[in-house]
């Protein structure tokens, strides 16, 4: 064990970030056309991140009708920023498939949680912290809080909840970097990286059917993780192909009353597996949406 970083470090590191990509470009320019070409759309902004307000709202997009007796869905991505998929799907999904399921679902989509981190490609925050264990009372993250307190907010009850992620071989960078500004050791060749798509729900509160039904659905675009001679995914025992359960404190996709509903999951879809090398950038990236439209 090292010594955890203290704030002169955190902001060594925070100095050296550099824009990759663009919030406006990808996210809000497609949120601005759902709300002209949707005009059941509810766009709501629900805050404004501290490092740069004018360029960083938030913002949750609804559509159905909110009190009626049809199961609430929450739909969230980006809480990872670099975990492109999950941002592009969740636009994907309402740009071409929410509409029509509305007439069976409410759904609540909070498509780019973590913009600074989108914009950077980092899993941290700009103060360090990860988004994706700050879903409690007293978290730390100012990404995770602002959603909160929209949902709360918003008071409905989910019934379902998807929280679109990607597992990446940048994740061997960004992993030890993690571990090591909490004062732990890991190395990349101790992180592993499973090759396709995974599901993880919530331990206690397995759904093998509905689990299932999403699996085969996946399946149709792209190919499902394997688990090791272990049978493990992760290190955690797989329930049935490509699902894995636990039940880590502050996850997004553990937070809402869904959890005991319809059920609670978070995708995992791998952008950078071996099958894929001889695709163009324009195709991986169709798969990989396409995938967490499925």
């Amino acid at each position: 064990m090292s010594h955890a970083w203290g704030p002169e470090k955190k902001l060594h590191w925070f100095l050296k970030q550099k824009s990759h990509r663009s919030y406006q470009a990808d996210v809000l320019s497609r949120i601005e056309k759902i709300a002209q070409q949707r005009p059941s759309a509810i766009v709501a902004e629900y805050g404004r991140l501290t490092i740069s307000p004018d360029r960083y709202p938030l913002f949750s997009i609804t559509i159905g009708e909110p009190g009626n007796r049809k199961p609430n869905i929450l739909i969230t991505s980006g809480v990872h920023g670099y975990e492109t998929s999950g941002v592009k799907g969740a636009l994907q999904f309402l740009e071409h498939s929410a509409v029509p399921y509305s007439e069976y679902f409410n759904f609540l989509v909070a498509p780019c949680i973590s913009p600074w981190s989108y914009e950077t490609i980092n899993r941290l925050n700009p103060v360090m912290e990860n988004p994706n264990r700050e879903f409690k009372a007293e978290g730390k993250a100012e990404e995770s809080r602002l959603l909160i307190e929209h949902l709360q907010a918003v008071g409905w009850g989910f019934d379902g909840h998807l929280d679109l992620h990607e597992t990446t071989d940048s994740d061997r960078v960004f992993l030890p970097e993690e571990y090591a500004k909490n004062g732990l050791v890991l190395s990349a060749e101790d992180v592993g990286i499973p090759d396709g798509y995974y599901l993880i729900g919530v331990k206690g509160h397995e759904k093998p059917a509905l689990e299932k039904a999403i699996i085969e659905k996946v399946r149709e675009v792209t190919h499902i993780a394997a688990p090791d001679g272990n049978g493990k995914i992760l290190d955690i025992p797989i329930s049935q192909e490509g699902v894995i359960h636990n039940s880590i404190p502050g996850l997004c996709g553990q937070y809402t009353s869904a959890v005991g509903r319809l059920g609670a999951f978070t995708t995992e879809m791998y952008p950078d597996s071996p099958r894929f090398k001889t695709l163009s950038p324009e195709a991986v990236e169709s798969i990989c949406s396409d995938s967490q439209v499925a």
